[in-house]
Order: structure tokens, then C-alpha cells, then sequence
């Protein structure tokens, strides 16, 4: 029988497939789309700091997102891996020197003391793939749902492609669902039984 695992890995085979067939033109116009539907969030006026990534695999980029919210006054941020695999969020602006972690991905500089999630107003995640009822698919290392597990005010949204909607995505209790999910064509605010725009 299939397990669980199983599906959920040939699930991810598939869709980072479709999001790495994406043209580098394709990606381009999708993060500065995914960028200006960001900004229609009903609370982004009051959002202080944002936590992104660095994009790995061919994810949705968050820097022209970031880009903005830098212009806007909002203070950024970068996952840090923790020693338990959870993570933490560190100071960070396009430019700063990085150092890489034990995946080659790049992170603020170990005297940059990193902070909790609690303290991050909106956490951008990279999706492998998403589901209308906020389920997220990520790369399967289980960071993301770590960091999530003490509730907090923080708004969680996935930036992702439309390519990369699933109708339904095998969910785990430890599995975090994701508030909204933009993507290059728009906003979508997820909830326990569909999805508005």
C-alpha cells in the first residue's frame, strides 16, 4: 500500500517539475506580480517586518516583495536553521554579506542575533505546492512547521506559482496551514473549505 510519505514525495517530484519548466521570463513577471497582490493584504499597512527567503529551486522570488517593503520602511528578515532544525529570523537587506548553511543557502552573518517568529509581523514561505484549504507542500524538510508550532500573531502567506495548485495535498497534524498564498495571478486567502480572491 502507498503510504503517506510516498504520495507526498511524488506529489513534490511533479510539481517542482511544472515550476522549473517556468521560463526565466515567466519567473521575472511572476515575482513582480506576486509583489504588487502582496500589497493588497488588508493589514500590510501595519506590518512592520517581513520575513523572506532566498529562492532555491527554481521558488518563487521574493525580492522584488522584498524590494518594496524595504522602500516602504518595513524592516526584512532571513530564516537562520537552528541546531534543532527550526528556524529563526535575522536582520537582512538585499546586499548584505551572507554566509551559506549546510544546504549552500545563504544566511545573515552570525553576529546578526536572530529573533523568534513571534516577533515577525508577516512570514513569506516558498511553496512547493499549495491546496485552497491553506495546506502547504514544502521541500519535505519540515523547517517552516517547526518554527509554526507555538501559535502567534503572526500572518503566514506562500509565494508560489498558480502551476503549483493542487486540489488537495495530503495534510499531517503537525502541518501548518498558510492564511494566504499570492501567486502571479492573485491573492488568495485561504480557509478550512475553499479559497477566496
Amino acid at each position: 500500500m502507498t503510504t503517506l510519505a510516498q504520495h507526498k514525495t511524488r506529489l513534490r517530484q511533479q510539481l517542482r517539475q511544472r515550476r522549473q519548466r517556468l521560463s526565466a521570463t515567466e519567473r521575472d513577471a511572476a515575482a513582480s506580480m506576486i509583489a504588487a497582490h502582496t500589497l493588497a493584504l488588508a493589514n500590510w499597512s501595519q506590518i512592520s517586518s517581513v520575513a523572506v527567503y532566498l529562492t532555491n529551486d527554481g521558488e518563487a522570488d521574493p525580492l522584488p516583495l522584498a524590494t518594496l517593503a524595504l522602500g516602504q520602511g518595513k524592516h526584512l528578515f532571513l530564516p537562520v536553521i537552528q541546531t534543532d532544525n527550526s528556524l529563526r529570523f535575522a536582520r537582512w537587506e538585499p546586499g548584505d554579506n551572507l554566509v551559506e548553511n549546510k544546504y549552500g543557502i545563504g544566511e545573515p552573518e552570525p553576529h546578526i542575533q536572530p529573533v523568534s517568529v513571534a516577533t515577525i509581523d508577516l512570514l513569506c514561505m516558498p511553496v512547493v505546492g499549495w491546496s485552497h484549504d491553506g495546506t502547504r507542500l514544502g521541500m519535505g524538510g519540515g523547517f517552516y512547521d517547526r518554527t509554526l508550532e507555538i501559535p502567534s500573531d503572526t500572518t503566514t502567506l506562500g509565494l508560489g506559482f498558480e502551476c503549483q495548485h493542487c486540489d488537495e495535498i495530503p495534510r499531517e497534524p503537525w502541518d501548518v496551514r498558510l492564511q494566504w498564498v499570492a501567486t502571479e495571478a492573485y491573492l488568495h486567502q485561504c480557509s478550512g473549505d475553499g479559497v477566496t480572491r
